[in-house]
């Protein structure tokens, strides 16, 4: 690892996030030069509300600069991440994170890692686990994020709570796929805190996993 590379940080709403960033300075601002970007950045209202979703299995959600939820298109947003990674490198960027696990394909010059990337391909499952239990925050979400997860090879069953709303709706649905058979939980959402990955664990009694610690591990690794 070199000291004070730079890292983008790029959110598909609007920067910053010092909701999310943080855990971010917390962990490796130490090591790394950081800035943010937002795919969302510079647009109003009505430009935002063209971006939202035509298919629910399009769906992302994330936060504008003043605290809204607003639900985007995935295909929407990836024109404005691509625009904003080109900004990035101007501004003498070393890498890029992504920081939503919803697939991009993204071309750049410099590394790119991506929560997607970072949380179903690269995580280690632990040997013993025989059901991947997988949260997201909107049910229509389900069916397309459990496909993600077939690198692992294993049995993926699903539920739906919001990051941003009670920590006790996310445990009970945690615990619900635990009855299920689920062997380790995967809170799919960068909304989604490492304390309230602990607080699932607490309630459900398995091990829980957020992409934000994810994808500080897979930086670590290859930047």
């Amino acid at each position: 690892m070199k000291k004070n590379k730079k890292i983008a940080f790029f959110f598909i709403g609007q920067s910053p996030r010092p909701d999310m960033m943080e855990y971010i300075y917390k962990t490796i601002g130490s090591e790394y030069g950081i800035s943010e970007y937002g795919a969302l950045d510079g647009l109003n209202d009505e430009e935002i509300a063209v971006l939202a979703p035509s298919d629910g299995k399009d769906t992302l959600i994330t936060k504008l600069r003043d605290g809204r939820q607003v639900c985007v298109g995935e295909g929407a947003v990836e024109k404005l991440l691509a625009e904003k990674l080109l900004q990035a490198q101007e501004d003498g960027a070393d890498a890029a994170a992504i920081m939503c696990t919803g697939e991009f394909d993204l071309e750049c010059s410099i590394p790119v890692i991506t929560a997607d990337d970072a949380f179903h391909k690269l995580q280690t499952i632990p040997e013993n686990c025989r059901k991947i239990g997988v949260i997201v925050p909107k049910a229509e979400q389900q069916e397309v994020f459990s496909t993600c997860y077939k690198t692992y090879g294993l049995p993926v069953i699903s539920g739906a709570a919001d990051p941003y709303g009670s920590d006790e709706t996310i445990a009970a649905e945690a615990k619900r796929l635990a009855k299920e058979g689920a062997d380790i939980i995967c809170l799919d959402c960068m909304g989604f805190t490492p304390d309230q990955a602990e607080k699932v664990r607490m309630a459900c009694g398995k091990e829980t996993r957020v992409p934000r610690t994810e994808i500080i591990k897979a930086i670590k690794e290859i930047i």
